[in-house]
C-alpha cells in the first residue's frame, strides 16, 4: 500500500529532476561542461531537500 504523501513526494522529485535537467542543459548550451553545468544547476536551483521543505510548507499554508 502506497501512502498519498509518498506519491506526491515522488512526483515532486520527478519535477525537481526535470527542472535541474533543463537548467543544466541551458548551462551546457552556454559552453559549460556537463559536470560543471550540473553543479551550477544544483547550486542555482537549491538542494532537493530544500525544495521539498519549501513545497511542504506552502502546501500546509505556512508560506
Amino acid at each position: 500500500m502506497r501512502f498519498p504523501w509518498a506519491r506526491a513526494e515522488s512526483e515532486l522529485e520527478r519535477e525537481i529532476a526535470h527542472h535541474l535537467h533543463l537548467l543544466a542543459a541551458e548551462y551546457e548550451r552556454q559552453g559549460y561542461s556537463r559536470l560543471e553545468a550540473k553543479r551550477m544547476a544544483k547550486r542555482e536551483f537549491g538542494g532537493s531537500d530544500q525544495v521539498k521543505e519549501s513545497a511542504a510548507t506552502k502546501a500546509a499554508g505556512r508560506g
